[in-house]
């Protein structure tokens, strides 16, 4: 598994960065979203469904309390969830909510996945999101097997365009 570090000073890159992943990762990629309350999932959820192209990525919120979005228009379904509220990995599976993660023509982008099932297959990308002491926002993402060679090219670009 591949990592990267890169520190966003605002939303906007944080989304830029989201963006990447949205153009390049193929149909049926999980993306994990890891992070407190606050730390930019949601944010970096907009800039996948951005790079996807839909064709109004502000509609994008969180599903807190619905669990799942899920948004057509773009290159692929992209299938949003938040597991905040979801307590054991036994509910999600009683209440059908992991469907949407076996859309083959889809991506799907998970907040809060500690709660998914120990059996599902890992995801193309774990993305943890946090504050450096001075309040930027820090990205650690590991980028498993599978995806494009093109995501980490751009990655780096990105972050030495920044530098």
């Amino acid at each position: 598994m591949s990592t990267v570090e890169l520190i966003c000073t605002c939303a906007e890159e944080t989304e830029s960065i989201g963006e990447i992943f949205g153009r390049l990762l193929p149909a049926g990629a999980r993306i994990d979203c890891i992070g407190e309350l606050g730390a930019g999932k949601t944010t970096f959820a907009r800039g996948v469904l951005r790079g996807l192209g839909h064709p109004d990525p502000r509609e994008l919120c969180s599903p807190t309390f619905a669990l799942h979005h899920r948004y057509e228009g773009g290159r692929l379904v992209f299938n949003h969830m938040d597991l905040y509220r979801v307590s054991s990995s036994a509910a999600l599976v009683h209440q059908g909510v992991l469907e949407p993660l076996d859309e083959p023509e889809s991506l799907a982008l998970v907040e809060w996945p500690e709660t998914l099932p120990d059996e599902m297959a890992p995801p193309a990308v774990r993305v943890h999101l946090g504050h450096t002491p001075d309040q930027r926002r820090l990205l650690h993402l590991e980028l498993g097997r599978g995806v494009p060679n093109g995501v980490f090219a751009e990655l780096e670009a990105y972050a030495h365009k920044r530098i």
